[in-house]
């Protein structure tokens, strides 16, 4: 972890039901499983353009922020 801090058993429930949710959809396919608020009329989409370079994925791309 990158913070140490005690999780509440909300957190634990709440992470595991996603993990759940997400085994189904790689399993089944995707959004066969979604949270309810999702709702089911999605016309929209990201627009891929405006996609970040993904600097997250590679530690040796993350921004560095110096301070005096």
């Amino acid at each position: 972890m990158l913070f140490n801090y005690e999780e509440s058993q909300d957190t634990k429930k709440a992470r595991n039901i996603i993990n759940i949710m997400d085994s189904i959809n790689d399993k089944v396919g995707k959004d066969t499983v979604f949270i309810a608020a999702q709702g089911i009329d999605r016309n929209w989409s990201m627009k891929r353009k405006m996609k970040s370079p993904n600097y997250t994925t590679n530690w040796n791309q993350l921004p560095v922020a110096y301070s005096h």
